[in-house]
């Protein structure tokens, strides 16, 4: 299964949701990945998911940069495709 395959419905999941946090939370979880709940972390927050990493002060901050990277790969695939 290709990386573009996977990120694919999590990045449109993500687009539709409220609480973004939450449904990466779950994602990595369900993928057998470990979260520090943001009340327990100090420095900087990382999130690995389908290959990708985010990264920031807060779950929330890494959430929107983790989304950033999954958005950009995307457009890159979606350009080579033509």
């Amino acid at each position: 299964m290709s990386s573009e395959i996977t990120l694919t419905p999590i990045v449109e999941q993500l687009r539709s949701v409220t609480d973004k946090v939450a449904l990466v939370r779950d994602l990595v979880l369900a993928h057998g990945g470990f979260w520090q709940d943001p009340e327990n972390q100090t420095g900087l927050f990382e999130i690995q998911l389908a290959g990708l990493a985010g990264i920031g002060p807060s779950a929330a901050a890494a959430v929107e940069d983790w989304l950033a990277q999954a958005m950009t790969f995307l457009s890159g695939h979606q350009e080579e495709a033509y």
